[in-house]
């Protein structure tokens, strides 16, 4: 059934371009959907740039889109360069070409949902055209043996083994070639695996998130190998919050694999890392050293409603309704729990644990003062829910000042306020020549006292400004902000 491949040229005119047909792919064993793909060859001396393109009056994209993840991948260019290779598959959901196929060549993919709307196994047409002049016209009767692709040589079309994005095998298939021709790699072969893990960097509490473990083969031939893959999510302390699990993936260069987790109901922020490693060698592995990868996440959390148990001294009037039941604590608190005495000019972390009650206030400022006069810079942050403890350690940037003593560290906001003492010696660049031009100054009399001093203020707080304020806000930045601040129950 299959003794002939029936191939017409409707339109045989000169390639235009150097772009050229090279291979078909219509009928895979994989399925139709998502495995089906055409290769174009640059047969000419110099780049073209396929961005004016068509294939069947639809445009190119760069890259593919991976079926299972939606991502476009390998998005280099439209720009092939002489003698070579560009692999075109499946738009609108993507294309497992990249997992069930061994393909290079420059990754490019239509515009639409699939090459000419889906390339049939009984006969087709492909043309490619380029500003309403077409390049080629190609028509198959569709007459290969599944899994076979359609090759281009210098004489013709014929039956072959699919090498999608390399040169084409050049001697004629028989029709006794059946699809087991690819079969699984065996343990002497070589390779070159490595893994990677690919998600986004900041997930919510209680939602299912999406990662991809990806596995690599660099050097891998057209063989087929299974490839057992062992993964899991801790936290920060080493606890697994994601079982550990292996998936047993059959690949060839190339697979994509997407798993999901549910993040667990968290009050504040907490970072999660996921792991992975190839677990047992399929293949003579060149290069063991890239076999594991890990990525750390960041999951925000919600903070469920705070309860307290009801005190035991309610009123009469409401003692027996209230005793023994659970209610909320509608008053808010602030409490500063830890100072670290330090110099003028330098940053202080101060703890300090802040609970937002009913108001409907949720600005809190941490500042050092003496006497009601602020020396230091004011540090702001939000209690965004109500009902909610937080557990901070907020850095406060001290002014460059050159009087050490005793002062007061005061966080105020949402109707309360807490204060505690901190010794602060004085800055490092206070200088003893400064002293001695004011003293010098005072013999003058009261008034150049006053101006000289000014003065001297004046150019140490305007050269000290730039920096301050550069380093306070590197400090406030929201990536600084999200690891200092936590959330606890």
């Amino acid at each position: 059934m299959h003794a002939a491949i029936t191939l017409l040229i409707l339109l045989a005119l000169p390639v235009v371009h150097g772009i050229m047909i090279s291979e078909i792919m219509y009928d895979p064993v994989q399925g139709d959907n998502f495995n089906e793909w055409i290769e174009l060859y640059n047969n000419g001396t110099a780049e073209v740039n396929l961005e004016n393109i068509t294939i069947c009056g639809t445009s190119l994209l760069a890259g593919f889109v991976n079926q299972s993840s939606g991502q476009v991948q390998q998005n280099i260019s439209l720009v092939l360069p002489p003698n070579a290779y560009a692999v075109v598959t499946d738009g609108g959901t993507g294309t497992q070409v990249y997992d069930n196929f061994n393909a290079s060549g420059t990754a490019m993919h239509v515009s639409s949902s699939s090459i000419c709307t889906g390339l049939s196994n009984t006969g087709d047409t492909i043309t490619i055209e380029t500003r309403n002049t077409t390049i080629e016209n190609i028509t198959y009767a569709g007459t290969t043996i599944e899994g076979m692709a359609l090759c281009r040589n210098s004489t013709g079309w014929y039956e072959c083994l699919p090498t999608p994005g390399y040169l084409n095998l050049q001697q004629n298939i028989t029709t006794n070639v059946t699809t087991n021709t690819t079969t699984n790699q065996t343990t002497n072969d070589t390779c070159d695996l490595s893994l990677s893990i690919i998600s986004s960097d900041v997930f919510s509490a209680e939602t299912t998130i999406n990662f991809d473990l990806v596995i690599n083969d660099t050097s891998c031939s057209q063989s087929q190998k299974d490839v057992p893959v062992e993964y899991s999510i801790e936290d920060l302390f080493g606890d697994v919050v994601k079982t550990v699990l292996t998936t047993q993936q059959t690949m060839t260069c190339y697979k994509t694999v997407d798993r999901q987790w549910t993040t667990p109901a968290i009050s504040g922020t907490e970072a999660y890392i996921i792991k992975a490693q190839i677990q047992e060698q399929p293949c003579n592995d060149t290069d063991t050293a890239d076999n594991t990868a890990s990525k750390i996440v960041v999951v925000k959390g919600s903070k469920p409603v705070t309860v307290q148990q009801s005190s035991s001294s309610s009123s009469s009037s409401s003692s027996s309704s209230s005793s023994g039941s659970l209610a909320v604590e509608k008053t808010s608190s602030i409490n500063i729990t830890k100072v670290i005495n330090t110099v003028f000019g330098e940053i202080v972390n101060i703890d300090v644990e802040v609970y937002r009650g009913e108001t409907l206030k949720n600005a809190v400022d941490i500042f050092v003062e003496s006497g009601g006069k602020k020396v230091s810079e004011t540090t702001n942050f939000n209690a965004r829910s109500r009902f909610t403890s937080y557990k901070l350690s907020l850095p406060v940037l001290l002014k460059e000042l050159c009087e050490e003593g005793t002062y007061t560290v005061r966080a105020e906001g949402l109707d309360v306020s807490d204060s505690e003492p901190i010794i602060v010696a004085k800055a490092k660049d206070c200088k003893s020549t400064e002293k001695n031009t004011e003293v010098t100054t005072n013999n003058t009399g009261p008034a150049n006292t006053t101006n000289t001093t000014r003065r001297a203020a004046s150019t140490r707080t305007t050269g000290l400004a730039a920096g301050r304020q550069a380093n306070f806000s590197i400090l406030s930045s929201p990536v600084m902000m999200l690891l200092r601040f936590f959330r606890i129950a």
